[in-house]
């Protein structure tokens, strides 16, 4: 059966398609890492704190869409896990002629994220009344699965302190970097 093709294309093949499984293998635990079900359907979220103080001067940035002309960060100052394993803290999104904040939280066991209010320029925060969406659901939500990828979540779980997410997104060095 394989007598018909020519000895040098066998290899070639060959490498091909293990190339094309190993790319396979490794996007697989990137794309698992988040899952879409609720594993707790106990699971109620706890009183959400009022948006906390933040300065744009103390950001850490977050990698944002690639076509966005916007900037992304979070004052690490703001991030706190709730006791429903929620974090949540403030992002700072800013563009040639606005600055937008905005104040959010993420379930790692779900893959999903919320936001609570959002705070443009130097105005009051007003308060947002949003569903959990999966972090992987469209661009517009690609820098809170970054944050996630990077130090807010380790897979499913949530990171282990404030601190800890705050080194790893500080060092860009989460968990699941390998998968870039």
């Amino acid at each position: 059966m394989f007598k018909s093709c020519k000895p040098a294309m066998a290899p070639r093949v060959v490498h091909g398609l293990a190339a094309a499984s190993l790319a396979l293998l490794m996007a697989t635990p990137a794309a698992a890492q988040f899952r879409l079900v609720d594993p707790d359907e106990t699971w109620t979220e706890a009183e959400i704190p009022p948006p906390p103080a933040y300065n744009v001067n103390k950001l850490i940035k977050v990698e944002g869409p690639v076509a966005s002309s916007l900037t992304f960060g979070v004052d690490p100052a703001t991030i706190s896990i709730g006791p429903d394993y929620v974090v949540r803290y403030v992002i700072v999104l800013q563009g040639p002629a606005a600055v937008t904040a905005v104040y959010e939280g993420i379930r790692c066991n779900t893959g999903a994220k919320r936001v609570y209010a959002r705070r443009n320029g130097t105005s009051e925060w007003e308060t947002v009344k949003e569903d959990w969406m999966p972090l992987n659901s469209s661009s517009a939500t690609k820098y809170a699965w970054n944050m996630a990828r990077d130090g807010v979540c380790i897979g499913v779980a949530t990171n282990n302190s404030v601190r800890d997410i705050v080194r790893d997104l500080q060092s860009n060095r989460g968990v699941m970097n390998m998968y870039r």
